[in-house]
């Protein structure tokens, strides 16, 4: 099965460079190839889920190699974003006949392909950096990709800010290279453990972890790192904007920090409060910006900058509880914070993809809000509504926090995630147009299957909450989270 894991990676990059030499005449012939091969990716993710190994490129072994490893969480995120990659290339086989070239576009969504299957099998911290440039820098194409002087100013801030959370994570990786002279995951964490665990204020170590950690916070969409993610979402192309807030920011974005705190630094119950902290900061600042914005998108991008936050604080709060020996309300908490994650890969571009359904049969500009109806599964998922998977994911973290003494960050998650029902209802009237205003035969059938297929998805992940799919699905997925900071554990005890 490891024989897989580089074909997740040159595949997609194959096919970009296919598409590229594809003449424009052929452009039938590429819609069909851009959906084969992201079908193709998504059957072998699918046979590698619950499978955990590595795979050493060229066959030299860590730490002079470059190794591919995969685990319990990344396989259950490898799946899930592959999905969505193989549903939004159906949707633009459609959409994106209004935009000049749909082979350039496909050539950047298998580079952005290649980029998020890379940086959830990348073993070593270096190459991870290299595979979340690749998901970056295709991200500012395809959101610039319309040509729009707002298109262009929103990508071009998007890839300044990006450019600048680029240099600092970069620069974190030479401190880290520097110190302790390897890159390779499993080996610096020994190495760091050894001399000490996550070290001290101001020594290179607590440097590395800063730098990192606010690169990856600006690619996450974290506030204060936030401000290039409203335009992004608002100008851009429909399918571009939920491939940047479904695959970059939600998958790549948080992915990475969380594997780098928790693989890389290890998790102290200090750096898990403030991990903790900025994600509930960021949730709930991200719901009173979302109160005020004016657009559909706009508001859109400002809620799911808040479940982000919400996703971040789950894994700190659990993180912490794990560095404390608390291993089944770590379990619980991180079991809700994956699921959040998984749920949101779905919900926000949901959102997205559906106003992209209105712009396609008004003929309007990107601000155009969609009908009732299976945007409000988007919406009300994000918001917590039961029966969701998002008001499962939630209640699983803030019961974590409760029974295990964390009254008041199990009081201050409630409170955001009230809020934030509360607000989004006080607006579904205004976001959403009422049903049955246009025929729903007007609307492409391939705009209509992927948008209703990603609703199913997001229904269906609320069974995951159940106890038994919870523990065979989301339980062994957190436990790979736990073992990354706590190897010593072992699977029993994470049990």
């Amino acid at each position: 099965m490891s024989g897989l894991l580089p074909l997740m990676i040159a595949l997609p990059l194959g096919a970009g460079f296919i598409l590229a030499l594809t003449p424009g005449k052929l452009t039938k012939a590429a819609d069909v190839f851009a959906l084969l091969v992201p079908a193709g990716l998504l059957v072998m993710a699918a046979s590698l889920y619950g499978f955990s190994g590595s795979y050493y490129v060229g066959g030299w072994a860590p730490p002079v190699g470059i190794t591919l490893s995969i685990d319990r969480f990344s396989g259950i995120l490898l799946t899930g974003v592959s999905l969505l990659i193989f549903l939004t290339a159906l949707y633009s086989a459609r959409f994106m006949t209004r935009y000049t070239s749909r082979i350039k576009y496909y050539v950047i969504l298998m580079m952005m392909t290649a980029g998020v299957n890379g940086t959830l099998l990348a073993g070593d911290i270096f190459n991870r950096f290299v595979y979340v440039e690749l998901a970056a820098i295709s991200s500012y194409i395809l959101a610039g990709f319309g040509c729009s002087g707002r298109e262009l100013a929103a990508a071009l801030k998007f890839a300044v800010l990006g450019a600048a959370a680029s240099a600092v994570t970069l620069l974190g990786i030479a401190v880290l290279y520097a110190s302790y002279g390897t890159v390779d995951i499993t080996s610096l964490s020994a190495a760091i453990q050894a001399g000490g665990g996550s070290g001290v204020f101001f020594s290179p170590l607590f440097l590395a972890g800063v730098l990192m950690s606010a690169g990856f916070a600006l690619k996450s969409a974290l506030i204060p790192f936030h401000i290039w993610q409203p335009d992004a979402m608002e100008y851009s192309p429909a399918p571009s904007a939920a491939l940047i807030s479904g695959a970059v920011v939600t998958t790549t974005g948080i992915y990475a920090m969380v594997r780098t705190l928790f693989s890389v630094f290890g998790v102290t119950p200090q750096t898990g409060a403030a991990v903790a902290a900025l994600g509930l900061i960021s949730a709930a600042a991200g719901d009173l910006a979302a109160s005020s914005a004016g657009s559909y998108r706009r508001t859109a991008a400002y809620y799911s900058i808040s479940q982000t936050g919400f996703i971040i604080f789950g894994f700190g709060i659990g993180g912490r509880l794990g560095a404390e020996g608390n291993l089944a309300a770590a379990s619980l908490v991180l079991s809700g914070g994956i699921l959040h994650l998984i749920s949101s890969i779905f919900f926000t571009p949901l959102i997205f993809l559906k106003a992209g359904s209105a712009e396609e049969l008004r003929g309007t500009e990107s601000s155009a809000a969609p009908s009732k109806g299976i945007s409000t599964i988007g919406l009300f998922s994000m918001a917590g509504v039961p029966p969701f998977p998002g008001f499962f994911s939630k209640a699983m973290i803030i019961a974590g926090c409760y029974f295990s003494g964390y009254y008041l960050a199990a009081a201050a998650a409630g409170a955001v995630s009230v809020r934030t029902l509360v607000s989004l209802l006080r607006k579904r009237a205004a976001l959403l147009r009422p049903e049955g205003k246009e025929p729903a035969a007007a609307i492409p059938l391939l705009v209509k299957l992927p948008v209703a297929l990603m609703a199913l998805v997001i229904i269906g992940l609320s069974l995951l909450a159940a106890p038994r799919l919870r523990g065979r699905v989301l339980d062994p997925a957190g436990e790979g989270v736990i073992e990354a900071f706590l190897p010593e554990t072992g699977e029993g005890a994470a049990q």
